[in-house]
């Protein structure tokens, strides 16, 4: 019964673990799908911040592209009007052959960084443009010629600008081709992607400062860069925005000023551009020092550039919805209370049950020890009685019914005591189970054993057979070897009447003996062979079988065990045959004394 109770407690132990293992990968899984979610909501809010700075860099794409699509590259009257532009800082031309064509004026005095940033166009163009040689020299020295020529040159341009060239005398070019393809790209029968098909951003790094351009190629001679002065665009990007900003969130945000989130546009370094939150400024370093919330890549032509949200923890939590972790852990622990109050009670229950049993067992071995004295009394009385009659040949019918009523009392007698013994060798605790071996002659108790059962067999009729083949003395525990015999020969009584048969065997195994009981009964199915040997299991239940406790067999097996060996049900053609091995060692013959000798 304890290890019913382990088993339980057991199964309670585990199914709470399981519980609690179950609900806190519910939990995990809760929280990532949580986090997945919220990221997907910032991000998604992230997305019209990343449009605004694409519209921002897109309409300076648009304004670039209008300016420079009535630009002839090979006039440097264009040139000049082009780089007065507000959106262009500086304007680099070279041709097919990378040699440069137009620059600032300033540049054997320019500083070191103006000359860094003009050797770092240039190397860009040869990036981006390949090297494409001038169609013929002539028109070559012509473009040339109408770059470098002093009359092109407004007075004031010619000031403040110079021209690289390796030749100082050069033909004008024809001003009416320019026109005529001025005049076309306005109509739209030449536009502008075909005027300039290589146009495209250009960025790099000067100064570990992010540096934007705008490159072109025309005709397939003159490639340009358009540097863009970075003031200019970052404080447009940065007034942009500020159109979504969260602090332009009317009276919603004065309302829920906690749930916000601080925003930043980092550059490739990780440093920080601009940043913007409507949360106080106290609070902007604690969220720094966490992990982005949400985070996306800013696109052309700002590569590298990201933009980042950084959530309080009330904006995340709403975002995440619902806390589940406390009902989780509560309802986690009342369906484990319940389970561990369902062994409690269950536990009590079954050790009641023990203490019931236990004070019934208590009884019955009362009740037993106090049968076999009377049970003994009338066993002896009644051999009194029996032997203090006439002899057989002179009784009279009267002393002839006594005997036989004698015998049944003798023989119901014994019957019981048979029971009385099985209940009390059931009953018995196991640790008080010892073995007590004797010399004893393993024929001479079959023997006298199946005398006791003889009268009652003759009487239904059997027919008895006895094969000894156990001479000699054996180490044996005598009222182990009885109560095996008294239970294999009672159960063949009881059920083997309608065979009318029974056979007592017994040989000799080296340090073993073997004792065989078979009868012609009706069998034991085979699916029953090991059952029988458990305590209280029939065969059947019907009132018309004979009666019976359930517990010889288990016992005889029990016996057999504690004697060093086994008892089983062996196949046969007919009926059922039980085999009993038991250790027994050999008792040595004893020498016989020396004759004496007189004088």
């Amino acid at each position: 019964m304890n290890r019913s109770l382990l088993a339980l407690w057991t199964a309670l132990a585990a199914a709470v673990i399981t519980i609690a293992v179950f609900a806190q990968f519910w939990i995990a899984q809760r929280d990532r799908s949580s986090t997945a979610r919220v990221q997907e909501l910032l991000t998604s809010q992230l997305s019209p911040v990343n449009q605004t700075i694409k519209r921002v860099t897109d309409q300076y794409a648009v304004e670039l592209e209008k300016a420079i699509a009535a630009v002839d590259l090979s006039d440097l009257n264009d040139c000049v009007k082009l780089k007065r532009s507000p959106l262009i800082r500086m304007l680099i031309v070279v041709d097919g052959e990378q040699q440069l064509l137009y620059y600032p004026r300033e540049l054997r005095s320019a500083t070191l960084e103006d000359r860094a940033l003009i050797d770092e166009t240039q190397q860009m163009l040869r990036d981006r443009f390949p090297r494409m040689p001038m169609a013929n020299s002539r028109d070559a020295d012509a473009s040339q010629s109408q770059m470098l020529s002093p009359s092109n040159v407004p007075t004031q341009a010619a000031a403040q600008y110079s021209l690289y060239s390796q030749s100082d005398s050069k033909p004008p070019a024809s001003d009416q081709q320019k026109v005529r393809r001025d005049a076309a790209i306005i109509d739209g029968t030449l536009d502008n992607a075909n005027a300039y098909p290589s146009s495209k951003w250009v960025t790099w790094y000067h100064r570990r400062g992010l540096m934007i351009g705008h490159a072109w190629q025309q005709d397939g001679r003159w490639q340009a860069v358009a540097v863009l002065p970075r003031a200019r665009w970052m404080a447009d990007i940065v007034s942009a925005l500020a159109e979504v900003s969260p602090s332009d969130d009317g009276g919603k945000l004065a309302e829920n000023a906690s749930q916000r989130s601080l925003r930043q546009l980092v550059d490739v370094e990780g440093k920080v551009v601009h940043q913007w939150s409507s949360l106080p400024q106290s609070q902007w370093t604690e969220l720094m020092r966490r992990v982005p919330d949400a985070e996306i890549a800013v696109g052309t032509p700002l590569e590298g550039w990201r933009l980042r949200e950084f959530a309080s923890a009330a904006y995340r939590d709403s975002l995440a919805g619902d806390d589940l972790r406390v009902p989780i852990w509560l309802a986690v622990s009342g369906l484990s209370l319940s389970l561990i109050l369902t062994g409690l009670l269950v536990t009590l229950n079954v050790n009641r049950q023990i203490r019931l049993a236990q004070q019934r067992v208590s009884f019955v071995n009362q009740v037993s020890h106090e049968l076999r004295t009377p049970l003994t009394n009338i066993c002896m009385y009644a051999d009194l009685v029996a032997q203090s009659l006439e002899p057989e040949e002179s009784r009279s019918p009267e002393e002839s019914l006594q005997k036989e009523r004698l015998s049944v009392i003798r023989s119901e007698s014994q019957r019981l005591t048979r029971l009385v013994n099985n209940v009390l060798e059931f009953a018995r605790p196991v640790p008080t189970k010892a073995l007590q071996r004797s010399a004893e002659e393993l024929d001479s108790i079959a023997a006298e054993t199946l005398a006791t059962f003889e009268p009652k067999l003759f009487e239904l009729g059997f027919e008895v057979q006895r094969v000894f083949n156990c001479p000699g003395k054996r180490m044996l525990d005598r009222g182990a070897v009885e109560q095996i015999l008294v239970n294999l020969i009672g159960n063949a009584e009881k059920y083997a009447v309608c065979g009318k048969f029974v056979r007592v065997a017994t040989r000799t195994l080296d340090d073993q003996v073997e004792i065989t009981i078979a009868d012609r009964g009706p069998g034991i199915p085979a699916r029953m062979r090991e059952q029988i040997f458990k305590p209280f299991v029939r065969l059947t239940d019907r009132l018309e079988d004979p009666t019976g406790t359930g517990i010889g067999l288990s016992i005889a097996r029990e016996l057999a065990k504690r004697h060093g060996g086994t008892c089983e049900l062996i196949d046969s053609v007919a009926g059922a045959i039980f085999r009993c091995t038991l250790h027994a060692p050999k008792i040595p013959d004893e020498p016989s004394p020396a004759p004496s000798t007189t004088s």
